[in-house]
């Protein structure tokens, strides 16, 4: 039952402020509906990094308070439009060649339907995959993206600090060293620590399937939606938006590959940039909803920069494609209130704009290539196979319907979802073989927000096929009625009767295919599910350490290779390390430990112990925690943290044969006035550097060859 409210409370936490945020401004209830989720983000967003800026912590008051403030600024802004604004609704934003009713009751049925068919299917997949790994709802993932979210969203809970331009402060715990991180998801999920009575752990879990399933069936659909309605009329669109919504958990690249692997914002940050596309999409026609448009993209942003990037590339294309073909307003105009919209999302998103700017090194840094021809690695892409290779077999049905979808769209002259697509296989096919020179540098310079990985392009690419394959479906599905509707002898009623159990067995073939899909996708949803990097014996070795003197008041020194950061978001225990990664502005007093460690207190090395003893002190470490295995099958622990049960300064007081915990005993409490660095996020680091040369010792060291 705990699992059940805390599912239904993810999605009315992330739904219900957008909702009513959407609807004071002006929006159509229906859509205000469907577009409330980026909505919700886009408060978080702004909410989190003026807490950061005023110093006080995200938590429920000011996430409350935060609501209310976007509630008065909406019904402010409603006030304004009804006084002085030219009426702009939902009839003139959908406008094109057909006419711009809008459809019936009925038709806009379908759509709903289709999103929670869609929803339930993904729900189910990602749910049953979750229920059958060790513990459940409580098992601790071993990916390595997932290690940092569970750490984040801790951190956030205890500390109230949830500013993307702040998380340097978690980090890296001894410099403070400046960091963007995009945290909106983690800071919602944060909220319902507290508010559920859950753990970090069954938080991540969960929001991570059930967000994911809420909003990829309302992304495609959305775009079905635009698809097909920029050609025609809305009845055939709202059907192939809803057919596209309801069969969008069957394409294994959407969110199976992704959370498989822990990239939770990622695939929700892509999976939303179709719906937050056509929230923009809808300001030419409709230039009232230029705040709302921003504030959607400005909340994708905030999830993932890779879903804003999307959902850019796919406003752009459509607007070079189509909209300056056929402009809704005029040229000028469109292309002004498209600007607009960028416009006021970059202003507010200046600081996490040049914090992404100072991380561009990092992410270029990450190399995909695969030793393939190019033809094999076309083929890879194409058929939906990325170099992880075996984890799905190829979606040939959806494909070709895809196709089909492809021919009717372009025979209704729609192409700039095809320029999209076709970018996504040139930059996916250079990053898996890279073209020659230029042409490779300047492909790079897009994959790199996808940090060079056809899998992570794969993924846009799945969204815009299922979206097509949808559309295929129900325009199919519509010139078969409106070709019957020409027979007198076939009453209305059983045409319309025989149109929608077409559409409920197409959505009942989708839920059928759902318990082999799930078993399909056992492998790799189960690929970082197993207790590979956190076992039942870790989990007692922190909850001995937790009891132990002092170890909830100083920082534990630990192998971030290993896994043991987790002992953070379980435990409460403050890490040296709080993911697998290395972080960029570690501080020589953590190289100084991770270096010097194993000879603390060997008089036959006293320079090394002097230089270990004075960082220890200084990082406030009493315990060591050490664990195998580290994450990379080809890494070794450091030289400087091995063997340590021989380390004269140290004195193992735990080893269950896997994990060990040591005790310094040169540690003591600090003395008045004494100032140290470890674990102390609201501490002012300035002038704490990490400018030094580093040895060749990495975490999860590597020997050289033959050295064993």
């Amino acid at each position: 039952m705990h699992t059940i409210i805390l599912a239904g409370t993810v999605v009315l936490l992330a739904v219900v402020p957008g909702l009513i945020v959407g609807y004071l401004a002006r929006m159509p209830w229906h859509l205000a509906l469907g577009f409330a989720v980026p909505v919700t983000y886009g408060m978080v967003a702004v909410g989190t990094y003026l807490t950061g800026v005023v110093t006080v912590p995200w938590n429920l008051a000011t996430a409350a308070g935060t609501l209310l403030v976007f509630m008065a600024l909406a019904v402010l802004y409603r006030v304004v439009l009804a006084r002085y604004g030219k009426r702009d609704d939902a009839a003139v934003a959908e406008q094109s060649s057909s006419p711009s009713q809008l459809p019936d009751w009925p038709w806009l049925a379908v759509p709903g339907v289709g999103v929670v068919v869609g929803f339930g299917t993904i729900l189910y997949i990602l749910a049953d995959s979750l229920l059958k790994a060790v513990d459940g709802v409580n098992n601790v993932p071993s990916g390595w993206d997932s290690h940092w979210h569970g750490s984040v969203m801790t951190f956030i809970d205890e500390t109230g600090i949830a500013s993307a331009v702040q998380l340097g402060r978690l980090m890296n715990v001894e410099t403070h060293g400046a960091l963007y991180y995009p945290d909106a998801w983690h800071a919602l999920n944060a909220l319902l620590i507290p508010l559920t009575g859950s753990t970090t752990v069954q938080v991540f879990n969960i929001s991570s399937i059930v967000t994911v399933a809420l909003v990829i069936p309302l992304s495609v659909g959305a775009l079905a939606w635009r698809i097909v309605r920029d050609r025609m009329a809305p009845a055939p669109a709202a059907l192939s938006a809803g057919i596209a919504a309801g069969i969008s958990g069957m394409f294994p690249a959407l969110p199976y590959v992704e959370i498989g692997v822990g990239a939770v914002p990622f695939a929700i940050g892509v999976g939303l940039a179709g719906l937050v596309a056509v929230l923009v999409m809808a300001v030419p026609g409709a230039p009232s909803r230029i705040p709302l448009a921003a504030l959607g993209l400005i909340g994708l942003a905030a999830i993932h920069p890779s879903g804003a990037l999307v959902a850019g590339m796919m406003v752009g294309a459509w607007w070079l494609l189509d909209v300056l073909i056929r402009p809704r307003r005029g040229r000028l105009l469109d292309l002004g209130s498209l600007a607009a919209v960028g416009i006021l999302t970059a202003i507010v998103l200046a600081p996490q704009i040049l914090g992404v700017l100072g991380e561009v090194e990092e992410i270029e840094s990450f190399d995909f290539v695969q030793p393939i021809p190019r033809m094999e690695a076309f083929g890879h892409v194409i058929s939906q196979q990325g170099w992880d290779l075996g984890t799905h077999s190829t979606p040939w049905v959806l494909l070709a319907l895809g196709l089909l979808g492809a021919v009717i769209l372009l025979a209704l002259r729609s192409w700039w979802w095809l320029a999209m697509w076709g970018g996504l296989v040139l930059l996916a096919t250079n990053s898996m073989v890279p073209f020659g020179e230029p042409w490779a540098d300047l492909l790079f310079k897009f994959s790199n927000s996808f940090y060079n990985d056809a899998r992570r392009l794969g993924y846009p690419q799945a969204v815009l096929m299922i979206t097509v394959a949808g559309c295929a479906l129900g325009m199919v599905l519509w010139f078969a009625f409106q070709g019957f509707k020409k027979l007198d002898s076939v009453p209305q009623k059983v045409r319309a009767g025989g149109l929608a159990a077409v559409v409920l067995f197409i959505f009942g073939a989708a839920i059928w295919q759902v318990p082999e899909l799930s078993t399909k996708m056992q492998p790799m949803l189960h690929m970082d599910r197993t207790d590979r990097m956190v076992s039942a014996g870790d989990r007692e070795a922190f909850a001995f350490l937790a009891e132990q003197p002092d170890a909830m008041t100083t920082t534990i020194f630990n192998d971030p290779a290993t896994g043991t950061g987790w002992a953070y978001s379980l435990n409460g225990l403050h890490m040296a390390f709080n993911h697998y990664f290395w972080p960029a502005h570690v501080g020589t007093r953590q190289w100084d430990v991770w270096v010097n460690l194993r000879d603390l207190g060997n008089p036959a090395e006293p320079e090394r112990s002097d230089l270990a003893e004075k960082a220890l002190r200084d990082l406030d470490v009493k315990y060591v925690i050490m664990s195998s295995p580290v994450f990379w099958h080809f890494q070794e622990v450091a030289p400087g943290l091995r063997e340590l049960d021989q380390t004269p300064g140290l004195t193992e007081i735990y080893n269950n044969g896997e994990t060990q915990i040591y005790r310094v005993e040169t540690w003591r409490p600090a003395a008045p006035g004494e100032v140290r660095v470890g674990w102390a996020p609201f501490d002012d680091r300035e002038g704490i550097t990490s400018d030094y040369e580093r040895p060749e010792l990495q975490p999860g060291w590597v020997p050289p060859e033959g050295t064993g």
